[in-house]
């Protein structure tokens, strides 16, 4: 039995709301999986540039909180810490790649600002926007006289969230390009959200995701990193999903950012992908197929949440992209109820006309981080709030 947190919201949905839902949409991370791999590739992604003689060369910036261990040690959550993706889920900043850009941005900022201040360096020759890798490595041979600590990131990033006000989702990164420009004297585009730098880093996430990750710093330093698994008992959830989908009283789908094969695998499993309707499964994968789809019609979009499209597209699978866009914020769905663990989860819903629940992440061992993501739950206005998934039928009215 799961208590609920003491919060002025409530954990269950009012009888005539819930007597409307027919169909229930859930966000994976934070929800169903746990995020804690991500959250590891994450911190590991900007560690090797930080750290990797083909980068930055840094070896002492970041201190690693998990000691070495005969079987490889871990990355450490003091490189990207909990309050630190705290602050990043209350931007309704969902992707963890953009998570990675803007951990790796911040401290990379923090340096160039310093040098720039005190020396005045022109950094226009140092960086090609085209070329991260060569550029990372021009930077290195100019810093690395100098003693870095991650400290210096970290109160940069404090000055970037305090100076962006209330900017959340792409607003947020794309003031963050500003930000670095005006900060760093870098005028040319090399941190620009989706650019090459960010592509870059794109790259570098996705092969330690998938154990594929060959470079000699990798080679080197064998780090664990967390197994995928389920964020609550896989018997427990799949007793609920059973009851939810008994004599089709719930169509239940998933609006995910994870790519299809990572979204299906953890599932697959545990043998409760059966439980999801098909054609309602939606993924990174068909976010990009509609993006590029926008962009050859000549209205390039970015559909990742906080943009309500993969839980449009969840309810109305055989809609375009065009329609879907065009539907944002201007209908009503009762019917539908989607849950969440992040601020642009709870945006997305409410711009796809759906009802938002709350979900509060096991996974942040911070308090005061935990406590930000209920505080900014109550200010989105949540229909309900939960500890976890399992909680659901409760929200419901079933006992």
């Amino acid at each position: 039995m799961t208590s609920m947190v003491s919060l002025s919201l409530p954990n269950q949905l009012p009888p005539a709301v819930a007597e409307s839902i027919t169909m229930v949409l859930f966000d994976l991370d934070g929800v169903i999986t746990s995020d804690l791999r991500y959250f590891d590739v994450a911190r590991v992604t900007v560690r090797e540039m930080f750290e990797s003689e083909a980068y930055l060369g840094l070896s002492g910036y970041f201190e690693i909180i998990y000691p070495d261990m005969p079987d490889g040690g871990r990355p450490g959550g003091g490189i990207i810490a909990d309050t630190f993706v705290s602050m990043v889920k209350n931007r309704a900043i969902n992707s963890n790649w953009d998570l990675t850009y803007l951990a790796a941005s911040l401290h990379l900022g923090a340096i160039l600002t310093t040098v720039y201040q005190s020396t005045g360096q022109d950094w226009s020759s140092v960086f090609n926007p085209q070329n991260p890798m060569q550029s990372l490595h021009n930077v290195s041979q100019i810093i690395s006289d100098s003693i870095w600590t991650e400290q210096m990131g970290n109160d940069y990033s404090n000055i970037f969230f305090a100076s962006a006000a209330d900017r959340n989702g792409s607003d947020l990164l794309s003031y963050l390009e500003m930000f670095l420009q005006e900060q760093t004297g870098l005028t040319n585009p090399f941190f620009r959200p989706g650019g090459a730098f960010w592509q870059f880093l794109y790259r570098i996430f996705q092969e330690w995701y998938a154990d594929t990750r060959q470079s000699p710093y990798a080679l080197e330093q064998r780090i664990q990193l967390s197994p995928e698994h389920l964020i609550v008992n896989a018997d427990d959830l799949a007793a609920m999903l059973a009851r939810l989908t008994h004599g089709n009283r719930f169509v239940l789908g998933i609006a995910t950012g994870r790519p299809r094969a990572e979204a299906l695998s953890p599932l697959r499993a545990h043998a409760i992908d059966t439980f999801f309707d098909s054609q309602r499964f939606i993924t990174y994968d068909d976010v990009r197929a509609a993006e590029a789809a926008l962009s050859e019609a000549g209205q390039p979009t970015s559909l990742a949440k906080p943009h309500p499209f993969s839980l449009l597209k969840a309810i109305t699978p055989q809609a375009s992209p065009l329609t879907l866009c065009a539907q944002s914020g201007r209908v009503t769905h009762p019917e539908v109820v989607y849950l969440g663990d992040s601020a642009s989860d709870i945006v997305a819903a409410q711009q796809a006309g759906c009802i938002a629940i709350g979900v509060i992440s096991s996974v942040l061992h911070d308090d005061k981080a935990r406590q930000a993501r209920q505080q900014r739950f109550v200010e989105l206005g949540c229909a309900a709030l939960l500890n976890t998934v399992l909680d659901l039928p409760q929200a419901l009215g079933w006992h």
